[in-house]
């Protein structure tokens, strides 16, 4: 029988809800579990002094109990005297990766919600052992590196674009303080306590890989795959990631430049010998990510071709080439190898769009363009397009300006697309040098 949790266990897993904080609860036994440990914390613990947190449950519109589910959490949180909220997934569902889609919607959702409450305000999910070790399990199937081995992260930081006119730029802190513990135990917990919980059918769903996994461990812990195991290996390649994370962070200081979000630029010095091929697919790959806006990202095999290319001196290096939505220019020179990472233009993402007072649009992905609610008149956003340079920039590469968004007062009315006119009716182009921002620290 697992051993009921105690008051100091308590305040050692929530020692880090420092800040005003949120928890999703689904309704299932991991989380209705969570719920009900932190108003113990926050009754006998440490917690004692903290706000009272806002229970969110997301209806994701894919079965019909789910609303009578998310009536079920708003209930106990009512007993608990805790606030709830319900958030619906609107729109068309996909017909494939259904899982991965919803997960996103509520990722979303989520994030959306609990920067608009409060800009210090973080979110508590119940994660748990066994979850840990599926994602680890699922990303070593799909043959992941060492960033996606090592899983879920105890806490982390997401930057959360709060939209409107003007746009805000947020942190959100996500908790997980049930990583290293069983799901096993938290049902003990419940049954203990004579609390209930909801159970979703789509968990014992084979369609779904997640559920594939799950089913698959009483096998896989015969081999000593277990979930402590597996966990236990997430979390040291956790630790590893962190010394790579600050190697790549020393390269790129020395190596790599954003140039206002018009293009990312890296520079591979000839006086060092010591670059290694996962450094340069480090330093490429949030480079792809950012300047390759809205299009399908490239495959980690192809971004360690691309460095293993550029780390051989003696291959031919200079040229061009086109990888994940950017096109690469490669060039020699004479103390240096130097990479430029455009947006490439003609690929799709880069549409016109049409924005009336009032209204926001993320464009490629990689700008926010909203107009004031008191303009007098609508924009139209497209691409620059291949096109001379603009006068305005004329120490610009031509590649850059191509996939810049061009803004303009009506059709075919193109103007600089960095410095668009009328400040006062464009008021808010989220400027190309925070869009387009590499973020070398993501924790």
């Amino acid at each position: 029988m697992p051993a009921p949790f105690t008051i100091a266990e308590l305040d050692h897993l929530f020692a880090s809800l420092t800040r005003p904080f949120a928890i999703a609860v689904s309704g299932g036994a991991d989380s209705m579990a969570l719920m009900h440990l932190i108003a113990v914390w926050r009754r006998d613990g440490t917690g004692a002094t903290s706000a009272p947190p806002l229970v969110i449950t997301v209806d994701h519109g894919l079965r019909a109990a789910a609303k009578s589910e998310a009536l079920f959490v708003a209930e106990q949180a009512r007993l608990l005297k805790l606030r709830h909220e319900t958030l619906t997934w609107h729109g068309p569902k996909p017909s494939s990766g259904l899982q991965d889609a919803a997960r996103q919607a509520r990722y979303t959702l989520l994030l959306e919600r609990v920067a608009h409450a409060d800009p210090k305000c973080d979110l508590v999910l119940a994660h748990t052992q066994e979850d840990q070790a599926e994602t680890l399990l699922m990303r070593l199937a799909r043959g992941s590196g060492i960033d996606g081995l090592s899983a879920m992260r105890p806490r982390e930081r997401r930057i959360v674009v709060a939209l409107g006119h003007p746009v805000r730029e947020l942190n959100v802190g996500l908790h997980r303080p049930l990583l290293d513990i069983s799901k096993e135990r938290l049902v003990a917990h419940l049954r203990a306590c004579d609390l209930p919980w909801c159970e979703d059918p789509s968990n014992s769903d084979a369609r779904f890989e997640r559920v594939r996994v799950r089913q698959a461990a009483t096998s896989l812990a015969v081999l000593g795959l277990t979930p402590q195991s597996l966990t236990r290996t997430a979390r040291r390649l956790r630790d590893e990631r962190v010394v790579l994370q600050a190697r790549t962070r020393a390269l790129a200081a020395g190596s790599v430049t954003d140039q206002d979000g018009a293009f990312g630029e890296l520079s591979l010095a000839s006086s060092r010998q010591d670059w290694l091929t996962q450094d340069l697919v480090r330093l490429l790959t949030p480079l792809l990510d950012v300047f390759g806006g809205a299009s399908p990202p490239a495959q980690l095999s192809q971004i360690e071709t691309l460095a293993e290319r550029l780390c051989s001196r003696s291959a031919h290096a200079p040229g061009r080439l086109t990888l994940g939505g950017c096109l690469i220019a490669i060039a020699d020179q004479l103390n240096c190898r130097q990479i430029r990472v455009f947006r490439e233009h003609s690929r799709s993402g880069l549409s016109t769009i049409k924005i009336e007072p009032g209204q926001g649009i993320f464009w490629d992905r990689r700008f926010y363009i909203s107009v004031a609610p008191g303009a007098a008149n609508a924009i139209e956003v497209g691409p620059f397009g291949d096109t001379k340079a603009h006068p305005g920039h004329a120490k610009l590469p031509r590649h850059s300006l191509a996939g810049l968004p061009a803004i303009g007062k009506s059709p075919g009315q193109e103007v600089d697309p960095l410095r668009p006119p009328g400040r006062a009716q464009v008021a808010c182009l989220w400027p190309p040098q925070h869009a387009a921002r590499i973020r070398w620290l993501d924790d």
